[in-house]
């Protein structure tokens, strides 16, 4: 049957034509919720707190936010981050209520997306220590920028 006398042929393209607008502004919903989710949350210590908040392993669920980018099934983040289903669940229930990761539905199922991805250690790493126990300062060049040496600073 041609196109022009089957009776869907103008339903079908309408539904193809919103399919396509959908896609369209969903490229700026998105966009839209990074760039709000680097307001609200400029660098990663406040969201890592969230995240890792009473967590038994923090570095997993750092790792399973991070994968929550649109293209991972929440049970494959699980498995994958060796987090129970259940558990899992529950957190990016509380995740997506909190506002740091919303839903997709997609025809393979329901698809979550974070603000952002982040680098978050739970535990900020702490100065070096000496064999004599003094914390050692951060390295100086010992060469100005021109390229001289540095006079050293006498106290």
């Amino acid at each position: 049957m041609s196109p022009a006398k089957d009776p869907n042929a103008k339903l079908i393209a309408k539904i193809d034509e919103l399919k396509s607008a959908v896609e369209y502004y969903q490229n700026y919903v998105e966009a839209t919720n990074t760039l709000l989710g680097r307001i609200a949350f400029p660098t990663d210590e406040p969201l890592g707190k969230i995240i890792t908040d009473h967590k038994p392993e923090p570095d997993s669920y750092v790792k399973a936010y991070n994968l929550c980018d649109g293209n991972h099934t929440q049970s494959t983040i699980a498995s994958e981050c060796k987090i129970d289903q259940g558990q899992f669940s529950r957190v990016t229930s509380n995740w997506a209520d909190i506002g740091i990761i919303y839903e997709i539905e997609k025809p393979k199922g329901k698809f979550y997306k974070n603000l952002r991805k982040i680098e978050y250690a739970k535990e900020p790493k702490k100065p070096k220590k000496s064999t004599t126990g003094q914390v050692t300062p951060p390295s100086t060049p010992l060469v100005e920028a021109s390229g001289a040496p540095k006079e050293a600073e006498h106290k």
